[in-house]
């Protein structure tokens, strides 16, 4: 069999560049969209070789110039830090090429002339010569490789901080809606906050009524009850109730005495040390005395606490 196959023709030097700038570019747009997040600009390097298909050019090169503007969108939007990352990584790689063609010259073999035959040292004293010191190249791949380093660490450390901000200001706006969602939540009377204890001591889930306590009284409520927290006197409770819907059906009438709740303004004076519980034996009936200030005219917080005289 006879083959035809000719040798394999040249890549034209227009295209190899068309490939280079088609890698380059498209590594520069992964690692900006990694980076900045923003995936708009992917639109705009697909688009344009999409339109250039369109037209019947379908070439490397209109792939890249789209990458390049996505590029150019992504770098018009980069902070202070990501300039510094850009650049740093320049310098280091510009630092990592001439490294690499450092090496490649130090280490080919060059091409000896007509009649100078290997390991036999050329004739007459002006063909030796002193090796040439490449000190002020060694300095510039230094200064390249510590500026790149310098850089980088900068724009890293920006992007950290820039992303622990981002992270304060999202956990601030959430601190701001639960703040707005709280007073609808909280007990609006003194009846309701004996439920709100009864319900967690019941189900033994403190914070359905811890939630409502500030920090001091929180502290002051489990001091006077044996605990170290206001979670752990209400678990405390609990393993005293035997049955928790028992418990809650026992307290579901009257469950304060009259006079038990004195108001003044928009404080509440809650007494909560002989709670009605019928039939006794289904659960505490002591808790102590609370005080409670309503919260942007809805619901009130337990703001105080005194455990019971007697």
């Amino acid at each position: 069999m006879i083959n035809r196959r000719g040798p394999a023709r040249p890549i034209p030097r227009g295209r190899r560049t068309e490939w280079l700038a088609l890698v380059i570019f498209g590594l520069a747009a992964f690692v900006l969209w990694l980076v900045l997040g923003n995936a708009w600009p992917w639109a705009l390097a697909l688009g344009v070789p999409a339109v250039a298909a369109m037209i019947g050019e379908r070439r490397p090169g209109t792939l890249a110039v789209g990458f390049a503007l996505a590029d150019v969108w992504w770098l018009l939007t980069v902070p202070w830090w990501g300039w510094l990352l850009i650049v740093g990584t320049a310098c280091l790689t510009v630092g990592l090429w001439r490294t690499w063609a450092c090496w490649k010259t130090r280490h080919a073999v060059p091409a000896l002339p007509p009649g100078i035959q290997p390991g036999v040292p050329p004739e007459g004293p002006n063909e030796i010569t002193a090796p040439i010191r490449a000190m002020s190249g060694r300095w510039k791949l230094v200064t390249a490789f510590t500026t790149g380093v310098v850089l980088v660490a900068g724009g890293i450390v920006g992007w950290q901080l820039e992303a622990a901000a981002k992270a304060r200001h999202a956990q601030d706006l959430l601190n701001a809606a639960h703040d707005a969602a709280l007073p609808g939540i909280l007990p609006q009377s003194g009846p309701d906050l004996v439920y709100y204890l009864i319900r967690a001591i019941a189900e033994r889930e403190p914070r359905n009524f811890c939630f409502a306590v500030d920090p001091q009284p929180g502290r002051d409520f489990a001091y006077a009850h044996g605990a170290d927290t206001c979670e752990q006197a209400i678990d405390n409770f609990s393993r005293r109730v035997p049955d928790g819907v028992r418990y809650r059906n026992a307290t579901s009438v009257m469950v304060l005495p009259s006079g038990a709740v004195k108001q003044d303004g928009k404080r509440q004076i809650v007494d909560a040390c002989h709670i009605r519980v019928d039939p006794p034996d289904a659960g505490p009936d002591s808790f102590g005395i609370f005080t409670m200030d309503q919260q942007r005219g809805r619901g009130s917080k337990i703001t105080g606490f005194m455990k019971c005289l007697n």
